[in-house]
C-alpha cells in the first residue's frame, strides 16, 4: 500500500493528503480534532458564543478552561452504545463542563444525538458516592452544516421549560446549536460561522481561529501532524470497508477486487479480529 509522494514544504506527502489538506476548514472532522486541542481555540468559541446568547445583559467573565479531552471516548459498560466526545472541558469558575461537537454530516435527529451524549456526560461526570446536586453544569455546543429547526437563521439555544408556567427549569443542562449553512449578519457569531467554514486562513478575520488553521496548512510541523492524523483516518476508513465486506467475500476476494496487497488485506483482518475479542 506504499503511495507515491511528491515534495511538500515541511517534508514529503501524498499528492492526495496534499489536495485534501487545501480544502479543510476549521469545521473538518479531522481539523477540528486537531485544532481543539489548543484550548485557546476552544475558549474562544465558548466566549463568542456566550456573547451572542447574552446580548443585552451584563457581560459574562471570559471562560477559562481546564481538564481538556479531545476524541474523548466515554463506554456504555452495561452493553448499550458508546460514543466519542470532539471536545470536553471544565471551567472551574462556573463548575460547567462544556462540550463543543462539530458536526460535518446528517445526524437524523440532531436533538436525540445531543440528548443521549448528554446523558453520557452527566453518568460519567458524577462519582461514586455523590449526591446528583454535586453534578456540574453542562453546556453542549454543537457546530452543525446540515440539522437545524430555529426561528432565528444561525442560533439555537435549547433549555428545559416548565411548559405550564412558562419558566425555564434551572436543571443544569442547556443545548447551543450553531447553523454553519446559515446567511450570516455583521454580528460577532457572523463572523464566526464565516472564519469556522473558510479553508484560506489568510481569509479568516480572527486571529486565533486565523492561526489554528494556519498552523497544521503551512507550517512544516504542523502538516506532518496532520498527515499523521490523515493516515490514521485512511488506515480506519480500510478498517471500516474490509470488516463489511468480510461479511460477503473472502480476504483474496477482497485483495482482488480492491487491487490490494493480499498480505495487506490480512493483517487488516487480523486487526478487525483482534478488535473482536477484545470487545
Amino acid at each position: 500500500m506504499e503511495k507515491e509522494k511528491i515534495p511538500m514544504k515541511g517534508g514529503k506527502h501524498p499528492q492526495a493528503f496534499q489536495e485534501k489538506l487545501m480544502t479543510l476548514s476549521l469545521n473538518a472532522d479531522i481539523m477540528s480534532s486537531m485544532v481543539l486541542k489548543n484550548k485557546e481555540v476552544a475558549e474562544e468559541i465558548i466566549n463568542i458564543i456566550q456573547n451572542t446568547i447574552n446580548k443585552g445583559k451584563k457581560k459574562k467573565a471570559k471562560v477559562h478552561l481546564e481538564l481538556i479531552k479531545v476524541q474523548y471516548s466515554i463506554r456504555n459498560y452495561n452493553g448499550g452504545r458508546s460514543i466519542v466526545v470532539d471536545f470536553i472541558a471544565y471551567c472551574h469558575e462556573e463548575n460547567t463542563i462544556y462540550i463543543i461537537e462539530p458536526q460535518c454530516y446528517w445526524q437524523k435527529n440532531i436533538y436525540c444525538r445531543n440528548r443521549y451524549y448528554g446523558s453520557m456526560i452527566d453518568a460519567d461526570s458524577l462519582q461514586v458516592g455523590q449526591d446528583f446536586s454535586e453534578i456540574p453544569k453542562r453546556c453542549m455546543i454543537v457546530l452543525t452544516e446540515k440539522d437545524f429547526n430555529s426561528k432565528d437563521a444561525m442560533i439555537q439555544h435549547i433549555k428545559k421549560v416548565d411548559l405550564m408556567s412558562g419558566n425555564t427549569v434551572e436543571s443544569g443542562e442547556e443545548e447551543i446549536i450553531i447553523n454553519l449553512a446559515a446567511k450570516t449578519d455583521d454580528s460577532e457569531l457572523g463572523q464566526f460561522i464565516r472564519d469556522w467554514i473558510n479553508p484560506n486562513p489568510d481569509d479568516i478575520k480572527n486571529p486565533v481561529f486565523a492561526e489554528a488553521l494556519r498552523y497544521y496548512k503551512s507550517n512544516p510541523k504542523g502538516v506532518h501532524e496532520m498527515y499523521i492524523k490523515w493516515e490514521e483516518a485512511q488506515h480506519d476508513d480500510r478498517i471500516n470497508f474490509v470488516s463489511v465486506m468480510l461479511e460477503r467475500f473472502s480476504p483474496e476476494e477482497i485483495a482482488e477486487k480492491m487491487d490490494w496487497d493480499k498480505n495487506y488485506v490480512e493483517s487488516l483482518k487480523s486487526e478487525i479480529d483482534s478488535k473482536k475479542e477484545s470487545n
